[in-house]
């Protein structure tokens, strides 16, 4: 066996990256991959010895990409952190870079302003970033933070993002940034921006859906918690001398996901849209009116719709009228008792199901025990009417000892009758219709 000592550079950087990844592990933040290393691990492991630092500083692979998560960092970190991101892009050559950055309880967005300005010079290397920015939790529910000084201290400007590199962009500060982008965009898949309005989304969307033609995913949130910056007003002001109101139009051609308010919904025309994704099921008739001339407006129909917050799913005559006929798929993060109780209701006569009458599978997320009756009775509820759609239940983060077997749908080996009972409502109706269960 060859030792260490005598392994050739290509292996020992091999060696190196492959305990990189394993360092620790990061939360998949790319829809892509999630490939990238810790460089602080990196530099823990090149200063083995001499011979590991200089295989380590001469593989430009190792640098390309940086995955960095910070806790309430001073401002001097973050300067050293500019500095370190500096290190990695001279060290990385011209490979692309996969930049992730997560920095959480950070009280002035400005002390940010020299890392995203070391990061930004390298945007025409970009192939996927990831950044996310957030406030103290006992700052969340004031006013957003402002800056008084000009913009012009601290714009940050894009304008190749990427190039024909960049596949994902995510950014929830993106009220920061101004973009004059010129140049196609052929790989970006995914776009998700966050910030404190919805109304800059006109902007931002103008200034990048010219360059992507094969956007597939798109998310556009509002979040109060989030900052905002003096920037953000300047958005809506350029917005409105482009002609990017709120009625601008935007064809987005190839999009398959779609994660918006049902108020941005008249801007956009999605004609292969399968996946609509909501925080929440928002009360008034004019969201309404605006989702449901979207399903409209574009073909073939939804399919899968998702709602982020179980809470506002109700059983009402509004939250019914969202749950349009040709939806297959319903996935729902932390449902209460309106979730399983507007999913149960039985047509006129009580032949069919008044809901979904098309519905094959439904996904949950988060939900509590106390809803396992709940879940058993609506899944025998759509296996005993007359047109029986539903083909599977997934469920993740849910309930507490759930049996491994019903984690293997068609599992030849379980008997129903041995589960125990309360889990049996969930389990008889899949497994006896594909004759998995022992007679």
């Amino acid at each position: 066996m060859t030792p260490v000592v005598d392994l050739p550079d290509e292996i020992l950087c091999n060696v190196i990256s492959l305990a990189i990844k394993n360092w620790r592990i990061f939360p998949k933040v790319f829809k892509a991959g999630n490939d990238f290393q810790d460089c602080v691990a990196l530099i823990d492991v090149s200063r083995v010895c001499r011979r590991w630092r200089e295989a380590a500083i001469t593989d430009p692979t190792l640098w390309s990409s940086l995955c960095i998560v910070l806790h309430t960092p001073s401002a001097e970190v973050l300067r050293q952190l500019a500095y370190f991101v500096d290190i990695c892009s001279a060290r990385s050559k011209d490979l692309p870079m996969t930049i992730a950055v997560s920095i959480m309880h950070l009280d002035d967005l400005r002390l940010a302003h020299p890392l995203m300005r070391s990061i930004v010079a390298q945007e025409h290397r970009w192939s996927r970033i990831a950044i996310n920015v957030i406030r103290p939790r006992e700052q969340e529910d004031r006013m957003p933070i402002r800056v008084n000084e000009p913009s012009t201290n601290y714009d940050i400007n894009l304008s190749a993002a990427g190039g024909d590199l960049l596949k994902e962009f995510q950014f929830n500060i993106g009220a920061w940034f101004t973009y004059s982008l010129n140049g196609p965009l052929p790989a970006l898949e995914t776009l998700k921006v966050a910030g404190y309005k919805i109304d800059g989304a006109a902007y931002i969307l103008a200034k990048w859906s010219p360059f992507a033609p094969n956007l597939t995913e798109l998310e556009m949130t509002v979040d109060a918690s989030q900052f905002t910056f003096s920037t953000a007003e300047r958005e809506i002001n350029i917005c409105g001398e482009e002609g990017g109101s709120s009625e601008q139009r935007f064809l987005l051609p190839k999009l398959r996901t779609l994660t918006v308010l049902p108020s941005f919904l008249p801007n956009l025309t999605c004609p292969n849209l399968e996946k609509y994704i909501m925080g929440s099921i928002p009360g008034g008739y004019s969201h309404l009116l605006c989702f449901l001339e979207f399903i409209d407006r574009n073909a073939p129909p939804l399919r899968t719709l998702a709602v982020r917050d179980g809470s506002s799913f109700l059983d009402n005559d509004m939250v019914r009228l969202y749950l349009t006929p040709t939806i297959t798929t319903v996935i729902v993060k932390g449902p209460l008792d309106g979730f399983f109780s507007i999913l149960s209701k039985s047509s006129p006569g009580g032949a069919g199901v008044l809901v979904l009458p098309a519905l094959e599978q439904i996904e949950l997320y988060e939900c509590y025990t106390k809803y396992l009756d709940q879940l058993s009775a609506l899944v025998l509820f759509r296996w005993d009417t007359s047109n029986r759609t539903l083909k599977s239940v997934k469920l993740c983060r849910c309930f507490q000892s759930m049996p491994e077997a019903l984690m293997r749908p068609g599992n030849a080996d379980i008997d129903v009758a041995e589960v125990e009972e309360r889990w049996q409502g969930i389990a008889r109706p899949f497994y006896v219709n594909f004759g998995s269960a022992k007679k």
